[in-house]
């Protein structure tokens, strides 16, 4: 089955409609409300991003309740939603662009020449080998919180399919 990723990363950030831009320097999340999809995407410091999908079956009997779950999850370098850091400078667009970049007037954005979005019109790769090896890594990393997500939904699904025994106390 074929998953539409850039959809997904496009629906986390629309999350954006319920964030309070008053919570962007600092960084704090308000209660009640969905929004750290949009914030780690929209983090000023993340540069890359690598996701996995998984498609897995939570128990082997053949109940119809427990049909095929799908996850998706991605993983982001460097890191952001960090309490307290600066989400993104605030002012007017490419105003504040660190050193080796430059602004990208349609979009409003600070990028280093030179760098693409890894594909040229071919479809074929533009970026370093060390850049193909950094976004492989990062799916790697991906992967493997899909995997963990899997491995505890199994746990919590074993657990409570169990009754609970109480001690003896004779």
């Amino acid at each position: 089955e074929v998953i539409n990723s850039a959809g997904r990363v496009k629906d986390w950030f629309d999350e954006y409609q319920d964030f309070n831009p008053g919570n962007v320097d600092p960084f704090r999340v308000s209660p009640g409300r969905v929004v750290t999809h949009f914030t780690q995407v929209a983090w000023a410091e993340t540069r890359y991003i690598g996701c996995g999908y998984t498609h897995y079956k939570l128990r082997n009997d053949d109940n119809p309740r427990f049909s095929y779950k799908k996850l998706f999850a991605c993983n982001y370098a460097p890191g952001g939603n960090m309490i307290g850091k600066s989400m993104y400078k605030i002012g007017a667009a490419c105003s504040a662009c660190p050193m080796g970049t430059v602004c990208d007037k349609a979009t409003g954005l600070c990028y280093t020449p030179g760098e693409s979005d890894g594909l040229d019109s071919s479809g074929g790769s533009t970026r370093s080998p060390w850049g193909i090896i950094a976004f492989f890594l990062l799916g790697i990393i991906a992967m493997a919180a899909v995997c963990i997500g899997i491995i505890y939904v199994r746990s919590i699904t074993l657990r409570s399919s169990y009754p609970t025994q109480e001690p003896c106390t004779s």
